[in-house]
């Protein structure tokens, strides 16, 4: 018994020493509580405020957890491929608040080229003269375009990026917000799919292919219906030539490799230096600092 009031005289003694009203407890207090609060604002602003600005700057980090990301599409240059401004914490971006703007003429190296996972579609003229790389466009490649359009263009749509290729490009799965229901809670419908079902698209298998949670014989029995239905450019009495198949013939009669048959609406972001650590913290979301 005595050992044990020994021992609470003791934790009495430290408890007037260092607990909450001393001194030292307040400052050790204060300590935990603002390192608490520093760790949540970062974790804040990294997560709900600081913009990606290109694809260079998707981190792995971002890639393993399949994180999905709201923002604006911008361009559409391609059946397949689109301009994408990310817009974190969306609701300052609207009214009333308009806190944060998205510009009139975005700046290279302030969007995402977005390309559409798991479809391919005909093959756009690159002006208002020439086609791909200075061949004919594909059948129907300006009626994919003008549906893809329809469907995005100036909108909200949210993006689950599973890979970055060889262009600076961002693959990824792109859904269309639901109306009524909020993004965070359930998307709407994925616009690959969309296009397949509508018949203005190919099933891309190509390499590195992905289909996200829907798989590719969800993708590939959308195009077979609309096929059989005769949807969109199947409606034509002529053969159509595979996406991937045009570029293999364009890319041998032209004497160039095939990868370099690039279906891109936009040369490669510059590249961009992003500060580290703290300073990264100071540094106004979207900005970024250009080599020179």
């Amino acid at each position: 018994m005595e050992a044990l009031k020994d021992l609470r005289k003791k934790a009495q003694a430290a408890w007037g020493t260092y607990g909450p009203h001393s001194p030292t407890g307040v400052g050790v207090l204060c300590a935990v509580g603002g390192a608490a609060g520093l760790g949540l604002s970062l974790k804040f602003y990294n997560r709900l405020w600081k913009r990606i600005p290109d694809a260079r700057s998707v981190t792995s980090k971002m890639l393993a957890e399949r994180r999905w990301i709201k923002g604006v599409v911008t361009r559409v240059g391609d059946g397949d491929n689109f301009h994408f401004y990310h817009t974190p914490l969306s609701i300052v971006w609207k009214r009333p608040l308009n806190l944060r703007k998205i510009p009139v003429k975005v700046p290279k190296g302030e969007y995402i080229s977005i390309r559409l996972a798991g479809v391919d579609a005909p093959e756009v003229r690159s002006d208002a003269d020439a086609g791909h790389f200075g061949n004919p466009p594909q059948p129907y490649a300006d009626e994919a375009l003008q549906w893809l359009k329809s469907k995005i263009l100036g909108k909200e749509v949210w993006c689950q990026i599973q890979h970055v290729d060889q262009y600076s490009r961002a693959v990824a799965i792109t859904r269309l917000p639901l109306r009524y229901i909020p993004g965070l809670i359930y998307r709407g419908p994925d616009v690959s799919l969309m296009m397949l079902k509508a018949g203005w698209g190919f099933v891309y298998t190509s390499a590195n292919a992905v289909y996200g949670t829907l798989g590719l014989k969800r993708f590939e029995l959308a195009e077979a219906k609309a096929r059989n239905a005769r949807r969109g450019m199947w409606a034509s009495e002529k053969p159509l030539e595979h996406p991937a198949d045009y570029k293999k013939r364009v890319a041998a009669k032209s004497g160039t490799p095939n990868s370099a048959a690039k279906d891109d609406i936009s040369e490669p972001p510059p590249t961009t230096k992003q500060e580290s650590g703290w300073l990264s913290f100071f540094r106004w979301p979207g900005s970024s600092s250009k080599k020179t």
